[in-house]
């Protein structure tokens, strides 16, 4: 997006805010379940995106670069979907899923911690 950023887009009164989503899709056909899915997805303010995205030669980080390649722009939320993971229901154990929706909170901050780093947000101010 060629656009000035404002503290609006960083969605957080100045400061990165983004979601992440655990979603357990059950599907019916006729009277009866017919598959079960986990999906972790996010949603990415534009502010962080744009910062990312303004710097990527700068930021050696794997995470960050794959979430610049992969992620889409969403107009429902006026920000960047991320899709992390996704997997049938009986083939996999709770505990996985769990661990991947920690990894993903875990590159969500590492996202914002670069972001307040390049924009040079006062972490004092959250």
């Amino acid at each position: 997006m060629n656009r000035k950023n404002t503290a609006r887009d960083l969605w957080g009164e100045g400061v990165p805010y983004s979601q992440v989503y655990l979603t357990k899709e059950i599907r019916i056909l006729g009277s009866g379940v017919s598959r079960e899915y986990y999906y972790i997805t996010t949603d990415i303010n534009p502010g962080s995106y744009d910062a990312l995205l303004k710097n990527r030669d700068k930021i050696g980080d794997a995470d960050i670069q794959v979430f610049l390649q992969e992620a889409e722009f969403d107009t429902g939320v006026d920000g960047y979907k991320w899709s992390l993971y996704f997997a049938q229901v009986d083939t996999v154990e709770e505990s996985e899923v769990q661990e991947v929706l920690k990894a993903a909170v875990e590159k969500v901050i590492k996202l914002h911690k670069t972001v307040i780093k390049l924009l040079n947000i006062d972490e004092m101010d959250f």
